[in-house]
C-alpha cells in the first residue's frame, strides 16, 4: 500500500456495496484500520479483513484489493462467514501480510 495513493473502486465493488447495503466509507475504514491483512494465492492479490457491525451483527469484512503505482482499487467487499477467514488461512489460499516488511 503507498501512503496518499488515489483509491479507485472497481465496478464489482460498487455492485457488492450497494447490493449488500454496506454504508459509506466502510471500505475505507477497513482498509486503513484493518485486523489482518492477508495476501490472496489464488487470486492475487491482497485482503484486508476487519471486523464491524453489519446489519445488526457484528462480524469479519473482507475488502479485497490491488495496490497499483499510481493508485489502490478496490476489488470487491463481502462479510466472512463464521470460520471462514481460518480455513482459507489453514487451506494456504491467504498468507498473513504485513506491508510494513513486504515492501
Amino acid at each position: 500500500m503507498q501512503p496518499n495513493t488515489p483509491i479507485r473502486y472497481s465496478f464489482h465493488f460498487i455492485q457488492q456495496m450497494e447490493s449488500r447495503s454496506f454504508p459509506d466509507g466502510l471500505a475505507e475504514r477497513i482498509f486503513e484500520y484493518a485486523d489482518a491483512r492477508y495476501f490472496d494465492l489464488l487470486h492475487n492479490n491482497q485482503v484486508a479483513v476487519k471486523r464491524e457491525d453489519y446489519l445488526g451483527v457484528t462480524r469479519d469484512v473482507s475488502l479485497a484489493f490491488v495496490a497499483l503505482e499510481d493508485a489502490t482499487v478496490f476489488l470487491t467487499i463481502y462479510p466472512l462467514k463464521e470460520g471462514q477467514q481460518g480455513r482459507r488461512l489453514q487451506a494456504g489460499r491467504w498468507v498473513r501480510y504485513d506491508p510494513e516488511t513486504s515492501l
